[in-house]
């Protein structure tokens, strides 16, 4: 089976005095199907975003196979990131309205 086990602990995220994150633990077992959902403002892209290398934690971890992955760049994770608006510039064709 491809993929990895992924192991949240405790992470929080503060923006300022906003909490974006305040002790968030998930496990996403090997081959699960995982869906983040929540209303606006509730921390889901902040937490993408850690889990895929573009933001840090103030504290906790992220494990990727019982391995520390905070450490690495995003482009040495095993995460993918599909991104709501795909286009690469503001003058890109799909921005043009």
């Amino acid at each position: 089976m491809k993929g990895v086990e992924v192991n949240v602990q405790r992470v929080s995220r503060s923006y300022g005095d906003f909490k974006a994150l305040d002790d968030v633990s998930v496990t996403i077992k090997k081959g699960e199907f995982f869906s983040l959902l929540g209303p606006s403002g509730c921390g889901k892209t902040t937490l993408l975003r850690i889990i895929a290398g573009f933001d840090f934690p103030d504290s906790g971890s992220v494990e990727f196979d019982s391995k520390n992955i905070l450490p690495l760049p995003p482009d040495k994770r095993q995460s993918n990131t599909v991104f709501q608006t795909y286009a690469l510039s503001p003058t890109s064709p799909s921005m043009k309205t």
